[in-house]
């Protein structure tokens, strides 16, 4: 079985774009807050992919909206505009 091309996309923006920006996605989803946010972005060079971390313990998954982007000042703007959602920023080591 081959992989698949998300995985292939996710992979490629991870290279390229060595900051991160993670959005906790609540049970009921991001609703408008994702429209903001992608008004936000297209003014920027950036890409998007979801994803999933055990948060407190494996028992206790959290989904997450990640943002990619090369510039960390731009990755930093982004998390605070968005901070209320719990928007934190991570850079590529």
């Amino acid at each position: 079985m081959g992989r698949s091309r998300n995985v292939t996309t996710k992979q490629a923006a991870e290279r390229r774009f060595v900051h991160r920006v993670d959005v906790p996605v609540p049970e009921d989803g991001l609703g408008r807050h994702l429209d903001e946010m992608l008004d936000w972005l297209h003014r920027f060079d950036w890409d998007h992919h979801g994803h999933s971390d055990s948060g407190d313990g494996p028992e206790v998954p959290r989904d997450f909206a990640r943002f990619y982007f090369e510039d960390f000042t731009q990755a930093r703007d982004f998390a605070c505009a968005f901070a209320a959602l719990g928007a934190v920023v991570r850079t590529k080591d």
